[in-house]
């Protein structure tokens, strides 16, 4: 974690809970503690994880706390041990004394997970009438009627304003790309600064099959960003301004999920064989899987995401971030390329002009793929930061596919607004497209000095 260049961890080990989860006290248990908490994850156990990593809480709760516990929650976080603050008590017997909120820069909340997705049921807004009123709301609205209740109340408290928690807290809305839920919600909760939705390149999520490892596959994988990523992206930042213009602070789009997604037997109706399920994992493990993850992240920043995760930093199969320790513990694709974009491209986007590409004509009508044409097959995105300037190239092209005499290979001249450089450094992925990670440090970013100009 510390070496992945990272700003927040995100607790996804507190959802999932069902109908057997938690209360303040459980959550706020020594870890390992029999809690109701999902593999008995605790908030001092992930806390501290946190501090140690140098990393910022993205905390995520369930939405049934009463108001006692809300309070009692920032009584925890933010009290000075004593007395009158037996929260903060406990707090310190487990080994901090000092207040949590001490520890950190900024503190994320997030109220729930999904909470359109049947999956997470109970904890899910349904559709609801005012009975004074008579008027009707959305499900998305309901969410944000309670989310900025819970705001209120947490800032109620007497130690939010003692900690000046109103310059370190801000709060999270998981939306849904698919629907208004996100910005029904963020209309209702003024006080949210992040509307976010869920990226995944493939999967169950975007109602796609598996990847069945031949080259069309791959070319999907890699041409992902021009149909979906970047059409969503501007849609959700067109959501997002909107709201802006009638609000202050700003409201920012965001994902609180992304990356390369899957297809799992019984998710959404799927059937996934033994032998898809390898494919798959083969293709979203691939240098080919770690590029289109890179141009989303890319393309979203450059549509205004203020903020982006990667789901999920584990050790396994399917939404994982690393091989297990018997083949290696080798970073896949994708998250060695987001950590090389943390630590050496971030930055302001730039504008890119660019003259000539070659491009191909992209079928939709799979999942939330749609018609495009003329779509470029190299893509270009650059930052700044100071005197620093970072250019990212992309290939989007696969040889053989989809004309099978093409050898996938694409020269390429950049234009650059300055005449000399300090220095000027290559990353570069140098493996075939199909090469993957999951048995063995197969793919590796090369990183090659060249002469200043």
């Amino acid at each position: 974690l510390r070496e992945a260049g990272l700003s927040f961890l995100r607790y996804h080990a507190f959802i999932k809970t069902g109908r057997s989860t938690y209360d303040l006290a459980a959550l706020t248990d020594a870890p390992g503690t029999p809690s109701g908490v999902p593999g008995r994850n605790t908030l001092p156990q992930m806390l501290e994880i946190t501090r140690r990593a140098g990393l910022d809480p993205w905390l995520q709760i369930e939405p049934h706390f009463t108001p006692q516990e809300w309070q009692g929650l920032v009584e925890y976080l933010a009290a000075p041990a004593g007395p009158d603050a037996p929260w903060a008590a406990k707090r310190a017997a487990l080994g901090r004394e000092g207040p949590w909120t001490d520890a950190f820069d900024r503190i994320l909340i997030e109220i729930g997970n999904e909470t359109w997705n049947g999956l997470f049921a109970p904890w899910t807004y349904p559709e609801m009438t005012d009975a004074a009123s008579g008027r009707s709301y959305s499900r998305g609205e309901v969410y944000g009627i309670h989310q900025e209740h819970v705001i209120g109340i947490l800032r109620a408290s007497p130690w939010w304003r003692a900690a000046g928690l109103d310059d370190k807290v801000e709060f999270v809305i998981g939306g849904w790309i698919r629907q208004s839920y996100g910005a029904d919600a963020a209309a209702r909760s003024p006080s949210s600064r992040y509307m976010t939705v869920g990226a995944y390149n493939g999967g169950w999520d975007e109602d796609e099959g598996p990847p069945d490892g031949s080259k069309p596959s791959f070319f999907s994988v890699l041409n992902q960003a021009a149909q979906v990523a970047i059409p969503n992206a501007e849609q959700h930042a067109a959501e997002a301004r909107r709201l802006s213009r009638v609000r202050e602070p700003a409201v920012l789009p965001g994902t609180y999920e992304a990356g390369p997604g899957y297809a799992l037997n019984g998710l959404n109706g799927a059937r996934v064989s033994r032998e898809q399920y390898a494919a798959q994992e083969r293709v979203m493990k691939s240098q080919a899987a770690g590029v289109a993850t890179l141009d989303g992240f890319l393309a979203m920043a450059r549509a205004g995401f203020a903020i982006q995760n990667f789901f999920t930093f584990n050790p396994g199969e399917t939404w994982s971030s690393h091989a297990i320790d018997r083949n290696g513990g080798q970073a896949y694709p994708s998250w060695k390329l987001i950590t090389l974009l943390n630590h050496e491209g971030l930055g302001e986007m730039l504008h890119v002009r660019t003259l000539a590409v070659p491009t191909e004509d992209l079928e939709g009508g799979r999942g939330m793929r749609r018609d495009v044409r003329n779509a470029p097959q190299i893509a270009v995105y650059a930052t700044r930061d100071g005197d620093r300037v970072n250019v990212f190239v992309l290939s989007r092209r696969i040889p053989g596919h989809p004309d099978p005499e093409e050898d996938g290979c694409t020269p390429v001249e950049i234009a650059l607004p300055f005449a000399a450089a300090q220095s000027l450094t290559v990353h570069r992925m140098a493996g075939p497209y199909d090469a993957h990670n999951i048995e063995s440090d197969a793919v590796k970013i090369e990183r090659r000095p060249l002469p200043a100009p």
